[in-house]
């Protein structure tokens, strides 16, 4: 299977409100923003210990041991991820 090494999607839109933008480097997430157009709650889904930040401040984020993510999100507002301690 061909893995991409690097590069980046953005402008995708998920359900529930969000658009969506990912960047990766050497074929692991780099950063990913996720802008709420809506203010609902958002639920991801990860293998990997993520940093969620909003305006350079990390947010509280609900873990779950099945490795969901869960936080409440404003309208407007950009949340940025990275991997473990990358900023």
């Amino acid at each position: 299977m061909m893995k991409w090494q690097e590069g980046s999607v953005a402008g995708l839109r998920a359900r529930g409100g969000f658009e969506v933008s990912i960047q990766w480097d050497k074929g692991d997430l780099a950063e990913a923003q996720i802008t709420s157009l809506l203010g609902t709650d958002r639920m991801i889904r990860t293998d990997v210990p993520l940093i969620a930040t909003n305006g350079g401040s990390e947010i509280k984020a609900d873990r779950s041991e099945e490795g969901k993510v869960s936080f409440p999100t404003t309208a407007g507002e950009t949340y940025k991820f990275t991997i473990g301690g990358q900023r």
